[in-house]
């Protein structure tokens, strides 16, 4: 009698590479990504990069040295104001080049249904792209482009009143 074959099991897959440790070098590197408009996470998908985690901590400090950690965050800043400056930019160049495309519209007049094509720039698409990335901007430093918020009263000068009443006080 012949002896069973065992089932052939799937190879494994081989184990992630590892992350690479800290260095000063590799924070420039993915500082320098950054501020070229690249997201962390989209970063963090190759594996010569740190990962969003290892990051994290290495911002907090948990992993590596105090003034490395110091310096990092610095430069981590530096790259998100230079990331906002980029989304800035590209918004602007979003809302001065047209986005050609073609247009399909089906009319129906009850006795045909026709469709008309036409090729023209894409004013709703590029009104959304421009919006995506000025909002995104503005997230990022909201000092510099984010919304302006004034706060006016109808007080002398434009001076804010604030009236208390007997039951705030008692508080």
């Amino acid at each position: 009698m012949a002896a069973k074959k065992k089932p052939v099991a799937a190879e494994k897959p081989k184990h992630k590479p590892n992350r690479p440790k800290f260095s000063r070098e590799l924070v420039m590197v993915v500082c320098d990504r950054l501020a070229n408009g690249e997201s962390l996470n989209m970063l963090s998908q190759d594996f010569e990069m740190p990962s969003t985690a290892s990051w994290f901590r290495w911002c907090a400090g948990t992993d590596i040295k105090h003034d490395d950690a110091v310096w990092l965050r610095e430069q981590y800043a530096c790259a998100r104001e230079l990331q906002a400056d980029y989304y800035a930019a590209e918004a602007l160049k979003v809302a001065v080049t047209p986005m050609i495309g073609k247009t399909v519209k089906t009319v129906d007049d009850g006795e045909t249904i026709k469709t008309e094509e036409s090729i023209s720039d894409n004013v709703p698409r590029s009104r959304l792209a421009y919006d995506a990335l000025r909002w995104h901007a503005s997230k990022l430093a909201p000092k510099k482009y984010g919304d302006k918020i004034e706060h006016s009263g109808t007080g002398t000068g434009g001076a804010i009143i604030v009236q208390m009443s007997a039951t705030d006080a008692e508080l």
